[in-house]
């Protein structure tokens, strides 16, 4: 699923902080996935495992866990970025802006939004030669303030050109697909208040992650 067998995204749960996407490797002979992570300070976390078997449907499981240890994490106050929703994202000492913008606009629950990241370089250059990430344009997941909600959203077009052809669109994708400056995601939120989406995409090997707090309405 997304050229993965598995995804797993981590946060902290007491202020949606501490994102990591991961995918866990499979022993083939235990059948078991494993993954090595670093937690930087103890807290309250939060995972969702996301995979789909061969022949069944996509699932979606989540697991609350604390971890021991030193320093503890002191959550912070989840605040909507207000002033600007643009961010500067540092990725091997290369330095990219990233802005989110949502159609339509106010955000309202339960309603059709379209979210689109646009990526530029440090001298607001537009980029136009994303790289596949996990076979698509860019990946976005978004949760909410709780910690409840979790949405696993991926871009609205696709990388691959209209053939039928299954192998020839996994390699279009995989290799010859260059996109940007915007990738956009269609999604809905289930309910009102917080939400923090964090954007995924791909430079030239680098890997540009760009986190944004918003609010819904109801």
């Amino acid at each position: 699923m997304h050229d993965k067998l598995m995804h797993l995204i981590i946060v902290n749960k007491e202020d949606i902080s501490h994102f990591a996407h991961i995918h866990p490797k499979l022993d083939e002979e235990t059948g078991i996935f494993h993954i090595a992570h670093t937690f930087a300070k103890a807290g309250k976390y939060k995972m969702w495992i996301d995979t789909k078997p061969k022949g069944g449907i996509q699932i979606l499981t989540s697991f609350a866990f604390h971890v021991e240890g030193q320093p503890v994490h002191t959550p912070a106050a989840i605040v909507p970025d207000t002033t600007s929703m643009k961010k500067v994202v540092i990725a091997d000492g290369q330095s990219y802006q990233i802005t989110l913008d949502f159609q339509p606009k106010p955000l309202i629950a339960r309603s059709s939004v379209k979210m689109t990241f646009e990526i530029k370089d440090a001298n607001n250059k537009p980029i136009s030669n994303l790289e596949p990430l996990m076979a698509a344009g860019g990946h976005c997941v978004i949760i909410d303030a709780d910690a409840q909600e979790f949405l696993h959203v991926h871009p609205a077009e696709g990388v691959g050109d209209d053939d039928d052809d299954v192998a020839h669109r996994v390699l279009t994708k995989l290799v010859s697909w260059r996109g940007g400056p915007a990738i956009s995601f269609m999604t809905n939120f289930p309910k009102p208040g917080l939400y923090r989406a964090w954007g995924q995409f791909q430079h030239e090997g680098r890997l540009l992650t760009a986190d944004f707090t918003f609010e819904v309405a109801g």
